[in-house]
């Protein structure tokens, strides 16, 4: 008697953790690596904003000023580990620019 309830216990803690696995593996691990690339992301984007503001005081020609934003976020993105183009780049300058001059 003792040996079945011991045994059914084993199974039952089994399937417990067979099921949190899944669980983990199907749900927990996705949620996370998100979490973490929108945390990277929104990190992005604030440097993004303080480089148009730097380039704004360092220099007057716009190329200039969009070469320096440039160079900057790529290396930024690269220390994140963010594969970005750079059209994506390019937008976000872009998008971090207007909001600049709306805030204003």
């Amino acid at each position: 008697m003792i040996n079945l309830t011991a045994e059914m216990l084993r199974t039952l803690i089994n399937a417990v953790l067979t099921i949190a696995g899944i669980l983990l593996t199907a749900y927990a691990i996705p949620w996370l690596k998100e979490k973490i690339g929108a945390e990277k992301l929104s990190t992005l984007e604030s440097y993004i904003i303080y480089a148009v503001r730097c380039a704004e005081q360092i220099y007057q020609d716009n190329k200039e000023k969009k070469q320096y934003v440039y160079n900057y976020i790529l290396k930024k993105s690269e220390d994140l580990c963010l594969n970005l183009t750079p059209a994506d780049i390019d937008l976000m300058i872009e998008g971090a620019v207007n909001l600049i001059k709306k805030g204003e």
